[in-house]
């Protein structure tokens, strides 16, 4: 099982904010990306996808600026 810890960069900020964990999907449509985690919590961000590391279990995404 892949589950991946979710990290947020936005504009003006130099570090990624943690947003979610054990996250077991990533819906992406349009500009807006929707997270859901083991449990079924949820979380729909205006944001892109930027990066996606499976060893690590990390996904980074943009949110607009």
């Amino acid at each position: 099982m892949c589950l991946a810890k979710v990290y947020l960069m936005e504009p003006g900020k130099d570090e990624a904010t943690f947003v979610m964990e054990n996250v077991t999907r990533v819906t992406v449509q349009d500009d807006r990306v929707r997270l859901t985690s083991l449990l079924g919590a949820s979380e729909e961000l205006p944001a892109r996808v930027v990066d996606m590391d499976f060893m690590d279990g990390r996904l980074l995404l943009r949110a607009p600026d």
